[in-house]
């Protein structure tokens, strides 16, 4: 397989961290020009940075594996969604207990806690195939391939299964691809000329821009309008976040990049709480000034930076206070 990534690398907290807030920014009234190229490559991002970072030798067994993940994905998953339910729900226990239920059969729907036990289930399945066809790169391509048809072919029967588990083979394709191109991209895509890296970061977004507008991808329903410029539109949209990162990291020492990369930086190592709770927040402080006689954009501007530094605090707290959660 070659070498993994064996330490924390700034440019992919970077580069989670600008994904992250494109996710968050997608979810608002954008041109729609520029938020169908935001959703096209977003979740697929998360899932292929995953792949680069999911070190299968760390995980000498299955069991082991299992409990790793437990810890890490499943223990906050859980802690989450019940705090996220307590604060978006009434506070009467039979309505808690309802939503509680709900979201235990049938997963978070449009909430992006969703992409969590995807996440699991994705790496599960790698986990069992690396093991079944290392040896194999050629089969392992295939398998690729037919974990991406496989949700497309879903998609196209129109069949919704419950925790977004559809999406389930796309998700492990993108996180295969990020794991087996990880050597490429970390020893040779880096060492690209400042005029190499714009030029290329100007006709991905382009491309990938036009993709976006005719073809369309949205991996908490399994909507994938066609495979194969759905598939490359996302792998522009994510080599066009991981090139930025680079850069943005290169050049981080001036003065006008540098409060961008450790605001970046920070929420990429942070990206579970936004996943958590931003919708939720944001809903909260919808509802809070639905009274307030203020302009639209003064009301959005007040809700985001409030937003954000909501998700500041309950960061530290957690950070500080309650690592264990996240299995730290």
């Amino acid at each position: 397989m070659g070498a993994r990534v064996s330490k924390r690398i700034e440019w992919i907290d970077v580069a989670k961290g600008i994904c992250i807030v494109l996710m968050v920014v997608g979810h608002t009234r954008l041109p729609l020009i520029i938020s169908n190229w935001i959703w096209s490559f977003h979740m697929p991002f998360f899932f292929f940075i995953s792949g680069m970072t999911f070190k299968v030798g760390n995980y000498k067994s299955m069991n082991f594996f299992l409990y790793r993940k437990l810890r890490t994905l499943l223990v906050p998953f859980f802690v989450f969604s019940i705090l996220v339910i307590g604060i978006s729900e009434s506070y009467e226990v039979n309505t808690f207990k309802d939503r509680f239920l709900e979201v235990l059969v049938h997963g978070w729907g449009g909430i992006a806690l969703w992409f969590v036990p995807i996440l699991f289930l994705a790496e599960l399945l790698y986990y069992i195939f690396y093991h079944l066809l290392s040896r194999n790169k050629k089969c392992f391509v295939v398998i690729l391939i037919v974990f991406a048809y496989l949700s497309y072919w879903l998609s196209e029967v129109h069949l919704l299964l419950p925790w977004a588990i559809s999406s389930v083979f796309l998700a492990a394709s993108f996180l295969g691809l990020g794991n087996r191109l990880t050597d490429f991209i970390l020893n040779v895509w880096r060492d690209k000329s400042v005029k190499k890296t714009f030029s290329f970061l100007l006709i991905s977004f382009c491309i990938g821009g036009l993709i976006a507008q005719f073809y369309h991808l949205d991996m908490c329903y399994n909507i994938i309008t066609s495979l194969i410029p759905v598939y490359i539109g996302a792998i522009l949209g994510i080599l066009f976040i991981i090139q930025l990162s680079m850069l943005l990291t290169k050049y981080m020492e001036y003065p006008v990049l540098k409060p961008l990369f450790y605001i970046f930086s920070y929420w990429g190592k942070n990206t579970f709480f936004v996943l958590a709770f931003s919708q939720c927040i944001q809903l909260c402080l919808i509802q809070g000034m639905n009274s307030m006689d203020i302009s639209p954009v003064l009301s959005s501007v007040i809700r985001h930076v409030s937003m954000w530094i909501i998700l500041f605090l309950i960061t530290e707290f957690f950070n500080r206070k309650l690592s264990w959660i996240l299995g730290k």
